[in-house]
């Protein structure tokens, strides 16, 4: 069976990369993945469970996706812009992560990247098959009404300590999760 190479031209015993379908090469089927949420604008409350959500299409068998909970530049992070905040390896080609940010709150300077993986890759060095980001950034805030603080309360200032010696460091907080 002759096939059309891809200048359109018929040509005898021409083997089309993808297959051939009605006399012509079938089109390209490379992998892809879209974020689909956040994708960009959202609100976001820290410490309450979020929904990451992804689609991939032409995922071949075994595949794997990793997420990226990025930082992007700002004033008090310049060099942040794809920094890892949260890393979540080895999911399914499409679904969904519940998520629960513990992360400064009250910023507008994340994304989400999501990478499609080969099967039985588990490197985040590793080569993707596709990636995606959040189109736009999206904002972490503080739930409403709380509100957080930190007091050192030893050593609290004046104190002469000595180079060497152990001292215990005391504070007083509200509004912070213990396991932060």
């Amino acid at each position: 069976m002759s096939c059309k190479d891809s200048n359109t031209k018929e040509v005898s015993n021409y083997i089309c990369p993808n297959g051939c379908e009605n006399g012509a090469c079938k089109p390209s089927t490379q992998p892809s993945i879209t974020i689909t949420s956040p994708n960009g604008g959202e609100t976001i409350t820290d410490f309450v469970i979020s929904t990451i959500s992804w689609q991939s299409t032409n995922a071949p068998a075994g595949s794997v996706v990793g997420l990226y909970v990025m930082g992007t530049p700002s004033a008090s992070w310049p060099d942040s812009w794809g920094y890892a905040l949260t890393a979540i390896p080895n999911l399914p080609t499409s679904g969904s992560f519940q998520w629960t940010p513990r992360i400064s709150a009250g910023t507008s300077n994340f994304k989400i990247k999501a990478m499609l993986f080969a099967s039985g890759v588990t490197n985040w060095n590793s080569t993707t098959l596709a990636t995606d980001e959040s189109n736009a950034l999206f904002s972490i805030a503080m739930p409403s009404g709380v509100t957080r603080s930190l007091t050192v309360t030893y050593p609290a200032g004046g104190e002469s300590l000595n180079a060497g010696s152990s001292y215990a460091i005391r504070w007083n907080s509200s509004g912070i999760d213990a396991n932060a």
